[in-house]
């Protein structure tokens, strides 16, 4: 097996073929769209509202709402969601820091 071919047996292992987002991907889009409205009823270009990883936590993922005033050197966190893995259970539950 030469190179082309081994990397062509990996993508092919490793590819994502599933239909439609999952449950997780579809909160994470929702968390992001939040941050998005948030960003837009604060002041867009000036203030940056984004959703980045944190910790995995209970079988799940923390994302945090972090916030950005490039021109004042300014990041806060201001709320984590949790996300769960579980197909069942995969709403945010969000916490104000």
């Amino acid at each position: 097996m030469n190179d082309e071919e081994l990397k062509t047996a990996i993508a092919d292992v490793l590819k994502d073929d599933r239909d439609g987002a999952s449950p997780y991907q579809e909160v994470v889009q929702k968390l992001r769209a939040l941050a998005g409205a948030i960003e837009a009823s604060l002041g867009p270009g000036d203030i940056e509202v984004r959703v980045e990883a944190g910790h995995r936590v209970h079988l799940g993922q923390q994302y945090s709402f972090v916030v950005r005033v490039p021109k004042a050197g300014l990041r806060e966190v201001d709320a984590r969601a949790q996300t769960s893995s579980r197909p069942r259970s995969c709403a945010p539950s969000v916490t104000p820091t």
